[in-house]
Order: structure tokens, then sequence, then C-alpha cells
């Protein structure tokens, strides 16, 4: 199928006006997150047709051929806006108008006289015909009165109209950091970090807790589950995983441990004072204790990942090779009777841990998984209060546990909607065809235009200051030299009554 994703409610592909008249049928496939928005529109000078999302699951077709708007509500089988793929179809004949969705019909009949649909506008996907209060998502196989309609053509000859070809979101570029789910939007994307330890847009900040020797947490699993209601209490027993990252510079100290509901049954990880890695597990009053001899208290950051299926644990710190071992009891009762449910994680010191002898460094990623999924992630926990009264935190400080966090890109949550919907009370104007169009929706040949007016009047004014300036710069009348031309000489010129000279009468006075 060809398909277009809108990702804007101001996206919108134009194609010719829908010819409806006496009867017509459009028909696609729809995919969205939206819970409201226009999907189609055509006007003409009173009569309109117009579908529409007016909830998560409820789509509205209207038209109005003149004399009374006829609205068909239709739902689905499921949400409409589920991201899913849903078939929809709408039909006007003489008689009546009908909404499929999903192979549900929803149709109404028409009480009044029949009268032609009478559309000038073009026919808008995507938004209104003035291009707002659109839908964000995707559509595919488009018909028309039967003729399929090339939208991928369509949307690669419209780049500027926030229209990409096919059905492509932001998630297919696997945004989310550390297995964190993409939450899909097409114009916008949201990771939730929920399954995993991390934190931050993009699940790329480590959320750790700096510890001292005397700090602690003691948090009970049963509060750790995000779902309690859809994802029981983890058994531990048959398949057990524990991954926890760290960064120490003493060789001291409990990482963590784990212990079953009763307190009697055991899985701890500390640091021995040679800086090695050990393992002590306690079931049913048998100890066993493995260790890995590599330095950990070198100021490096670690990481540990565990797993017990069964008899066997298999364990691999860094990027060092993994090592398997099997319980020396596993052809006891041991194995095949289990540790019972998890009851608490204790992180750092322990009630027996000598004061200032407790785990001084910072964890992070601490995850534990018993059985079967979800994990439980004590450290990030904590570090999102409010907390439940029966966790203890004592000397804890958040901590990025020196490592770089993810990068921080910019993305998106869909825009919030401003303004009212379309009113179909009057008609809406066809929109101009062949004007190139900003991605934001505004006219440039508008703004050329107007642009264009004030610099010809800026030009008109200054012409008319510099004539003016230069017309009138020094202009003065002196009257000097007038009637000189007809004279015989200097004297004669001056004593011309044209030359406007002061003149003196003298008399001579002879004695």
């Amino acid at each position: 199928y060809s398909a277009a994703t809108f990702t804007h409610k101001r996206s919108a592909l134009f194609f010719e006006t829908f010819n409806g008249r006496d009867a017509g049928d459009i028909e696609f496939y729809l995919r969205t997150r939206s819970r409201r928005g226009v999907i189609l529109h055509n006007t003409g000078v009173v009569d309109f047709i117009l579908l529409e999302i007016k909830g998560p699951n409820m789509l509205r077709f209207a038209f109005n051929t003149g004399e009374k708007v006829v609205d068909i509500f239709g739902q689905g089988g499921t949400s409409i806006s589920d991201n899913e793929w849903h078939r929809v179809r709408i039909v006007r004949t003489e008689r009546q108008g009908i909404l499929e969705i999903d192979g549900r019909e929803y149709k109404k009949s028409l009480n009044t006289r029949f009268r032609a649909l009478d559309l000038s506008s073009n026919l808008a996907i995507g938004a209104d015909v003035r291009e707002n209060h659109g839908f964000v998502g995707c559509v595919r196989g488009l018909r028309i009165n039967a003729l399929a309609v090339d939208l991928a053509a369509m949307a690669e000859r419209s780049s500027g109209y926030l229209v990409r070809s096919g059905c492509r979101g932001r998630c297919e570029t696997t945004p989310c950091f550390h297995g964190g789910r993409c939450v899909e939007g097409y114009g916008w994307y949201e990771c939730d970090c929920t399954g995993t330890p991390y934190g931050g847009p993009r699940c790329g900040n480590e959320l750790g807790a700096q510890l001292d020797p005397d700090s602690v947490i003691d948090y009970p699993i049963n509060q750790l589950q995000t779902e309690p209601e859809a994802a029981p209490v983890p058994q531990r027993g048959g398949h057990e995983t524990l991954t926890v990252g760290f960064i120490t510079r003493e060789p001291q100290g409990n990482i963590l441990k784990i212990l079953s509901d009763n307190n009697n049954d055991y899985l701890l990880v500390y640091i021995n004072e040679e800086g090695f890695i050990e393992f002590k597990l306690k079931e049913n009053d048998v100890e066993e204790i493995y260790t890995h001899s590599h330095n950990v208290a070198d100021g490096a950051f670690h990481t540990i990942k565990y797993t017990r299926t069964g008899s066997e644990l298999h364990f691999q710190l860094d990027d060092y090779a993994n090592r398997t071992w099997t319980l020396s009891s596993a052809s006891g009762s041991v194995v095949a009777s289990g540790l019972g449910k998890p009851g608490r994680i204790r992180i750092g010191k322990d009630s027996d841990t000598p004061t200032g002898k407790g785990f001084h460094g910072c964890i992070s990623r601490l995850a534990y998984t018993s059985g079967t999924p979800p994990s439980v992630f004590p450290v990030k926990a904590v570090l999102n209060p409010p907390l439940p009264g029966d966790v203890r935190v004592e000397g804890v400080v958040p901590s990025s546990c020196g490592r770089v966090l993810a990068p921080m890109e910019v993305y998106t949550t869909e825009p919030p909607f401003f303004g009212n919907w379309p009113n179909q009370s009057h008609a809406r104007p066809p929109p101009l065809t062949g004007r190139r169009r900003t991605d934001w929706g505004v006219d440039v040949n508008v703004i050329a235009g107007v642009v264009g007016v004030i610099l010809f009047s800026a030009l008109c004014v200054t012409a008319f200051v510099v004539r003016y300036v230069i017309r009138h710069k020094g202009s003065y009348d002196t009257g000097e030299g007038r009637g000189a031309e007809n004279a015989d000489d200097a004297d004669t010129a001056i004593l011309s009554p044209e030359s406007n000279q002061p003149m003196v009468k003298r008399e001579e006075y002879f004695v």
C-alpha cells in the first residue's frame, strides 16, 4: 500500500475536489495515537464532508447538503488511537450515509429530500482545508471512489507540508537507550524507562547511589513491583538474574544481599580484603562461596552479571570470560526445593557489619529478576520518592558514578491544542493552489509582496527628499552685474538702475 505520514496537526495533502454529487465513497487504513483531529475535509459554499477523531475510540463522519448537518458516530472493536492499523470507509448515497470501521457499519438514513453534494475546495487529507486541527499518524491504501491514490508520491512532492512518504515514525531510529521502550507519536516520541535501571528523556542517565561505609538501603521486594496487579512477586529457586555496576577503592563491604522472605536463606555479593568479588549462597543452612580472583577495588567502574539456572551459576565480571559453577548440593533436595520467595534487598552495610567496614563507593544499574519478569530496580526506586514506610535509607547520596550521561537530543511531545475546532455552520473557502509554503504554513508570496511595497515606498520618499534638497541648496539672489551686458564699461554697469546697487547722491561745492 502507498502510505504517508502526517507529523503535525497542520500537515495535509490536497487532492482534487471529491466527486460525490450523487454518491461516493472514500476508503483507507489509519494508524495513529491522536485522540482528536481531522482526518479529511472538503467544503463548498454551504455543503461539506468531514471525518474526524472524536476520542480514543470514536470517529465522526459529518456532511451537509444544504438543509442540515448529518452526523454519524462509530467505534471500532479496539481503540482507534492504539497505533494499530484500522480500516475506515465512508459512503454517501441518495438515501443514507455510512461510516465503516474495521468491518463495523454505522448508518443513518436521510429523511430530507435528496440534494446533490456541491463541493468546490480541494479535498484535504490529514487536516481541514485550512491546514489546521489535523491528526498525527499514518494513512495508507487510500481509494477515492474505488480509484487508488499514490499517497507516497504526493508526500514526496509536498515535503514542505510536514508530510513524509511511507509510514515512518520517530521510533524507527531506536532513540531510547538501554532497552527503554519508545512510545511512537510520529511527530514526537517518548522513552519509557520503567523496565530499565536508567532514567532521563532517552533512558541514558546513570541513576546511582553514593554510599559511605555506614550507608544502607533496605528495600522490600514486594514494594518494588511497578505493576503489582499485573506482575506477581517473583519466585526464586528456578531461574534468577542479577546485574549491578559499582566503583570503589576500598577492599571491603557488602555490595548487596538478597534475603528470602523468612530471612534464613540469602545471596550475598561482597568484596573481600584482597579486593576480589565473592558470592556467598546460603540455602537450607548450606553455605557455598565462589570467588572471582580479580581486583575490583581500583577506582574503575565494574559490572557484575550473575545468572542462576537450577544448580548452575554463571558469573561474568566486566568483559572477562564467563565463569560457571555448579552447586555442590545439587544432588540433594536443596535445589529442588528452592529458596522460596525473595523478601528484601539490602545494599551496603548489613546488621553484622562492623562500623566503618561497609561498602564505600557508588552503586548503579542494579537490576534483579527471579523466576519471570518484571525486574526490580532498588537503587532507581530509592531515588524516586515518595518511598514506602518500611524502606530504610541511610547515608545515600544520588550520583552518576562518574559515568558520562547519554547525549541529550531534543525530543518533542505532542503539541497542545489551542483554538476552536472547525465550525461547519458556514462555508470554508478552498485553499489557494500553486503557492509556496514554509513548514509553519506562512505564505512566502504574501511576505515578499509586503516587503516589496515597503521598499518601493521608501525609494519614492528618498527620491522626493533628494530632489527638494538639490533644488533649494544655496539658492539666493544677489542682483550683482544685472544690466552689465548692455553697459560700455564697469562704471556704467554699476550705475545701471537694473543692478539694484545702492547709490548715494554726492554734491560738490567750490569755495
